[in-house]
């Protein structure tokens, strides 16, 4: 699971990835990306977003993800994106990638195993939803220097390739097979449907009555 976030003012001890400890610590410069403020990187998040993406897919081939957003609690958008490649992703690779894209220095990279990363990933893609008034969501004007605020922000709350996971066409045609199985069954006990509706054991579709 990786996770990145808007830039932050201040020194970011722990992030450099590969520093050898010998030379001194090399000074973070990554607040230089938050030129109009909170509210104007929140609305180019999703830009930003699409070029780490981009810039990922092509280091390594065939990645499939899927990206959900936390608002931290200074109002940043903050995303947690499962990520899986034929290869193992290297951090300091993709935390070059994430500055160059407008990410802030720190970031967060664990290998997932189990369930754990895809239950915590799903409740931000619902809690995300109501959360979008607590979002600082004003837009600067670079020619003129004036601040618009938007009364509404606008993010998804989630999103994944296309390759990601089954799709809504796949869920029903397994729905309808299902429905076909059981309607079969049905038909070669003509005593079936009286027997079913005189059980309290449920019924799964697809898989014969108890």
């Amino acid at each position: 699971m990786l996770t990145v976030t808007a830039p932050s003012e201040g020194e970011h001890l722990g992030w450099v990835v590969d520093w050898d400890h010998k030379e001194p610590r090399p000074v973070c410069s990554c607040d230089q990306g938050m030129v109009g403020g909170l509210g104007s990187w929140n609305a180019s998040a999703g830009r930003r977003w699409n070029r780490l993406r981009g810039d990922l897919a092509r280091l390594y081939p065939g990645l499939v993800y899927l990206r959900v957003v936390e608002i931290q609690e200074r109002g940043a958008i903050h995303l947690h994106v499962l990520v899986w490649t034929p290869i193992p992703l290297v951090l300091n690779e993709v935390q070059t990638l994430a500055m160059l894209a407008g990410f802030g220095c720190v970031i967060d990279y664990e290998v997932s195993e189990g369930t754990g990363h895809a239950t915590y990933v799903s409740k931000y893609a619902t809690k995300a939803t109501d959360q979008r008034q607590e979002v600082p969501w004003d837009v600067l004007d670079k020619a003129t220097g004036e601040v618009q605020v938007v009364k509404e922000a606008k993010y998804r709350n989630w999103s994944c390739s296309r390759d990601w996971g089954l799709t809504m066409k796949v869920l029903e045609a397994g729905i309808r097979e299902a429905a076909q199985k059981r309607a079969a069954l049905m038909s070669e006990s003509p005593t079936l449907a009286t027997e079913l509706a005189g059980t309290d054991s449920p019924v799964i579709a697809g898989e014969p009555p108890p």
